[in-house]
Order: structure tokens, then sequence, then C-alpha cells
């Protein structure tokens, strides 16, 4: 089982241009939701979420380069070992493994 945003999709866009990119990614058949995770310094973090965890980014960073979307930053994210022991610990699924 999956954390919850491991595959997802970061990146950092101009705060001007948020509506225009979360509407492009939306369009693309691959992406289920984009979700705003922070903003500051006229920056937002937007985090696209695959559809049915499969993984996108090439064809996201496909999509970037032909629709020049501008974007600053843009990385796959994947779980970190923080998460993966809280989720051991302390979900049902994780009882008795530790």
């Amino acid at each position: 089982r999956r954390l919850p945003y491991h595959g997802t999709i970061a990146m950092h866009v101009p705060s001007s241009r948020v509506e225009a990119v979360t509407k492009a990614l939306l369009d693309f058949s691959a992406i289920a939701r984009v979700d705003t995770i922070s903003a500051a310094n006229g920056k937002v973090r937007l985090q696209a979420v695959p559809r049915d965890g499969a993984p996108a980014a090439p064809q996201l960073a496909s999509l970037i380069r032909t629709r020049m979307i501008e974007v600053e930053e843009v990385m796959v994210q994947r779980g970190n070992l923080d998460e993966v022991f809280r989720k051991i610990t302390t979900s049902d699924d994780g009882a008795g493994h530790a």
C-alpha cells in the first residue's frame, strides 16, 4: 500500500499562473486532481495527483513543454522514512509489524 503522496508531482508556479496551470493539468487525462500545498513570495506549490496511482511524470513533462506552461520546479514526490515508520506503527495495517 502506497503513502498518500508517493508518486504525486509537485511544482512551483508563479501565483499569477495558478489557475491556468491547474486547468491545463486537469485537462490532462492522467491527472486525477491538483492540490494547492502552499503559497509564499509570489509562488504557489501545486501537487498533481496521478489517476489510479499510475506514473505520469514523463507525460506531464511533455505536456508542460508542448503547452509552454510556466513552472519553476517540478519533482516527483517519494515517501520518506518518517512517513513509512508512522504508517507502519500507527495504522491497523501495521499492527504486529513493529
